[in-house]
């Protein structure tokens, strides 16, 4: 009779076999969590991501932008100047940057150019030199926004690297993109924008029209300044002006002035030898390639209709 009956057991008391199954199962549990540890502090093979950067959208092109390293979670940005090496100095004030940036737009420039003028001839062909058509140009700025651009020296190449700044109208200054390079010219004494202005000179068709370009001119460099107000009415006195000495790494154009460049420049003229007489036309290009962010790309030439005769030069 013994076959049918069972021992039984008290309710939650363990069985003689799981108690002798008990330390296996602790020394694999211990196993276990060893490996995980383990794989958790090893050191990882190849370089760490650095955090995302933020964006910062504009108005053109999808916008000036700027990459801003994101600050961790619940750490303010460090303001400007506020920094211990390259972490967040105690109780620095939070930069009022991007956020606030994103709820008042940055106040863009609008780039014009007036009539070139003061029109005359530099002959040096019996020399060896070139004939020279040389004349007076200004690029003022009709913008809500100023014109403003910064320098920032690349290590690796020593080059300076410009890149455009916007200013809202809470006071904010927004970063925008590259838009070129500072160079130091020589003749000139200082730094200048590259490529910011093209010079064309073109035949003109019976009709007034423009025919085919003859000379051109295209790395026209310039020191941005204010050196002649333009529009009054734009002008506002109490935010200052641009320096015209053009000596530091912060140029720009204010509302209402203009940038003129006299003829009597170096480089302030367009190459014109073996032309014919005849009449030509004139044009000034602003910003040709676009890269300057600003209200308009429609408005950013101007065309002067000149003369060439008997080894001289007028408007006409």
């Amino acid at each position: 009779m013994r076959g049918r009956y069972r021992t039984r057991r008290r309710p939650g008391r363990p069985s003689r076999a799981g108690l002798d199954s008990w330390p296996l199962l602790v020394a694999a549990a211990v196993l276990g969590l060893a490996l995980v540890v383990g794989a958790t502090l090893a050191p990882q093979d190849g370089p760490v991501a650095a955090p995302a950067p933020v964006r910062l959208p504009g108005p053109l092109r999808g916008g000036p932008s700027s990459d801003v390293p994101a600050a961790p979670r619940g750490e303010p940005a460090s303001a400007a100047g506020s920094t211990v090496g390259d972490r967040p100095a105690p109780n620095a004030p939070a930069q009022p940057g991007a956020e606030q940036a994103l709820a008042a737009p940055p106040l863009l420039p609008d780039l014009r150019v007036l009539e070139p003028s003061g029109f005359y001839l530099v002959d040096q062909s019996s020399s060896g030199g070139h004939r020279r058509l040389k004349f007076t140009t200004t690029i003022w700025n009709a913008g809500p926004g100023p014109l403003e651009v910064r320098g920032r020296e690349q290590p690796e190449t020593g080059e300076l690297v410009v890149y455009q700044t916007f200013h809202t109208a809470t006071g904010d200054v927004v970063p925008g993109e590259q838009v070129g390079t500072f160079q130091f010219d020589h003749r000139h004494g200082h730094l200048h924008l590259t490529t910011f202005a093209r010079y064309e000179l073109w035949t003109v068709t019976p009709d007034g029209g423009l025919g085919e370009i003859v000379a051109r001119n295209d790395k026209v460099g310039f020191c941005l300044m204010d050196n002649v107000p333009v529009e009054e009415e734009l002008i506002d006195a109490s935010r200052g002006v641009y320096p015209v000495d053009c000596r530091g790494d912060v140029q720009g154009i204010s509302p209402g002035y203009g940038d003129v460049y006299v003829a009597q420049l170096y480089e302030q003229d367009l190459i014109v030898d073996g032309l014919p007489d005849g009449r030509y036309a004139l044009v000034n290009v602003a910003n040709p390639a676009g890269a300057i962010a600003e209200v308009s790309l429609d408005n950013n030439r101007a065309v002067a209709y000149v003369r060439l005769s008997d080894g001289a030069v007028g408007a006409d």
